[in-house]
Protein backbone atom coordinates (compact mmCIF):
# COMPACT_ATOMS: atom_id res chain seq x y z
CA UNK A 1 0.00 0.00 0.00
CA UNK A 2 1.44 3.34 -1.03
CA UNK A 3 0.73 5.80 1.80
CA UNK A 4 1.39 9.49 1.73
CA UNK A 5 3.53 10.89 4.52
CA UNK A 6 1.44 12.29 7.36
CA UNK A 7 2.80 15.79 6.83
CA UNK A 8 1.42 15.84 3.28
CA UNK A 9 -2.03 14.69 4.40
CA UNK A 10 -2.38 17.32 7.12
CA UNK A 11 -0.69 20.31 5.53
CA UNK A 12 -3.08 22.95 4.26
CA UNK A 13 -2.40 23.68 0.64
CA UNK A 14 -3.79 26.49 -1.46
CA UNK A 15 -6.67 25.08 -3.40
CA UNK A 16 -7.31 22.14 -1.08
CA UNK A 17 -10.82 23.47 -0.49
CA UNK A 18 -11.61 23.76 -4.16
CA UNK A 19 -14.49 21.39 -4.71
CA UNK A 20 -15.37 20.00 -8.04
CA UNK A 21 -18.81 21.05 -9.18
CA UNK A 22 -19.83 17.39 -9.23
CA UNK A 23 -18.90 16.81 -5.58
CA UNK A 24 -20.73 19.91 -4.40
CA UNK A 25 -23.81 19.01 -6.44
CA UNK A 26 -23.74 15.50 -4.99
CA UNK A 27 -23.68 16.75 -1.39
CA UNK A 28 -26.33 19.40 -2.07
CA UNK A 29 -28.54 16.89 -3.91
CA UNK A 30 -28.26 14.24 -1.18
CA UNK A 31 -27.51 16.10 2.07
CA UNK A 32 -28.93 13.32 4.26
CA UNK A 33 -26.26 10.88 3.09
CA UNK A 34 -23.13 12.63 4.38
CA UNK A 35 -21.63 13.02 7.86
CA UNK A 36 -18.45 14.84 8.76
CA UNK A 37 -16.20 12.80 11.02
CA UNK A 38 -12.61 12.69 12.18
CA UNK A 39 -10.54 9.56 12.65
CA UNK A 40 -8.01 10.78 15.18
CA UNK A 41 -6.65 7.49 16.46
CA UNK A 42 -3.41 8.69 18.03
CA UNK A 43 -2.84 11.22 20.80
CA UNK A 44 -0.69 13.50 18.65
CA UNK A 45 -3.60 13.94 16.24
CA UNK A 46 -5.53 15.79 18.97
CA UNK A 47 -2.99 18.63 19.02
CA UNK A 48 -2.77 21.64 16.70
CA UNK A 49 -3.32 19.27 13.78
CA UNK A 50 -6.90 18.74 14.97
CA UNK A 51 -7.47 22.50 15.18
CA UNK A 52 -6.19 22.83 11.60
CA UNK A 53 -8.58 20.09 10.46
CA UNK A 54 -11.50 21.85 12.11
CA UNK A 55 -10.61 25.17 10.48
CA UNK A 56 -10.28 23.50 7.10
CA UNK A 57 -13.67 21.79 7.31
CA UNK A 58 -15.43 24.86 8.69
CA UNK A 59 -14.27 26.77 5.62
CA UNK A 60 -15.38 23.94 3.35
CA UNK A 61 -18.80 23.73 5.00
CA UNK A 62 -19.22 27.50 4.74
CA UNK A 63 -19.28 27.10 0.96
CA UNK A 64 -22.44 24.98 1.15
CA UNK A 65 -25.98 26.22 1.79
CA UNK A 66 -26.45 26.53 5.57
CA UNK A 67 -29.08 23.77 5.86
CA UNK A 68 -26.85 21.35 3.93
CA UNK A 69 -23.77 22.26 5.98
CA UNK A 70 -25.68 21.71 9.24
CA UNK A 71 -26.87 18.29 8.09
CA UNK A 72 -23.34 17.21 7.14
CA UNK A 73 -21.77 18.72 10.25
CA UNK A 74 -24.13 17.37 12.91
CA UNK A 75 -27.83 17.00 12.11
CA UNK A 76 -27.43 13.71 10.21
CA UNK A 77 -25.51 12.25 13.15
CA UNK A 78 -28.26 13.38 15.53
CA UNK A 79 -30.84 11.68 13.34
CA UNK A 80 -28.97 8.42 12.70
CA UNK A 81 -27.73 7.84 16.24
CA UNK A 82 -30.74 9.36 18.03
CA UNK A 83 -28.57 11.97 19.74
CA UNK A 84 -29.99 14.89 21.68
CA UNK A 85 -30.53 17.77 19.28
CA UNK A 86 -28.08 20.65 19.35
CA UNK A 87 -29.85 23.96 19.51
CA UNK A 88 -28.32 26.88 17.71
CA UNK A 89 -30.71 29.39 19.26
CA UNK A 90 -28.67 32.04 21.04
CA UNK A 91 -31.72 33.44 22.82
CA UNK A 92 -31.80 31.55 26.02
Amino acid sequence: MNRQPEADIRRERPGCLKKSIGEEKLVVSHPNRFILGFDNTRAKLWSDIYIDQIKLWRRALSKLPRDVAEKVAYRNAERLWHLPKITTDKGG
